[in-house]
């Protein structure tokens, strides 16, 4: 199990690299963006459909989804419109406010709900955990993204049993029960970062959510 020092230095290892400029502020453009929509069938206007798209394919770029094997290499950003049009017009409202501390059974069922359509429109059977989680990361900031780095942090560190394989009850269950055991210092890192504005470079009064600060615990943790 990750101690309280392994979780700090993980967390720090991260925030030490994130500037404005850097990829990891891709994050806090792309989540910025979809959260703000109060109305998020806005999503999907005319008027927002191209930048909703761009917003979405730059974060999957920038978070290491756009290499030489990956089939969005061939796409241009059109590969995006159906996955915006669900989120605008079909996609569960409450996904939205969920975060580590609301997962509940109810919850994580609405989780694998999403998490099954989203993967209808990813054709690449062997990315498709990784690409749909991160879309989830970057557009809800619900779940951290299961890529190499967080899957192999906490398959070593949290047992033969969870193994992070598959997005479903028991490794969604096990990421609560890591926030359970660690709340306190989780909220008290998540306190500690906010996002960028990209217009002004300054910081937003928007914290990170609960499973954005376990996602960069467990990328942190490889670094």
């Amino acid at each position: 199990m990750l101690t309280v020092e392994e979780i700090q230095t993980a967390f720090k290892k991260f925030i030490e690299l994130k500037d404005s400029d850097h990829r990891y502020a891709s994050f806090d453009y792309c989540n910025n963006y979809f959260n703000n929509f109060q109305n998020k069938r806005d999503l999907a206007f005319p008027e927002n459909l191209e930048k909703s798209c761009l917003h979405l394919g730059f974060f999957v770029s920038s978070w290491g989804m756009i290499r030489a094997r990956s089939f969005l290499l061939q796409k241009s950003l059109r590969f995006y419109i159906p996955i915006i049009k669900w989120l605008a017009n079909e996609c569960p409202e409450n996904v939205w406010n969920i975060d580590v501390n609301k997962y509940s059974n109810e919850n994580i069922e609405i989780l694998i709900k999403v998490y099954a359509t989203l993967s209808q429109f990813i054709p690449d059977e062997n990315r498709k955990l990784v690409l749909v989680t991160k879309i989830m990361l970057g557009v809800f900031g619900n779940t951290p993204a299961f890529d190499d780095y967080f899957t192999t942090t906490f398959r070593d560190n949290y047992g033969e049993n969870t193994r992070y394989r598959r997005f479903n009850m028991n490794s969604l269950t096990a990421i609560k029960e890591f926030y359970n055991n660690n709340e306190n210092l989780i909220e008290e890192l998540r306190r500690s970062i906010k996002t960028y504005n990209f217009l002004t470079d300054d910081e937003t009064n928007i914290f990170y959510t609960r499973a954005k600060i376990i996602d960069m615990i467990g990328f942190g943790y490889q670094l």
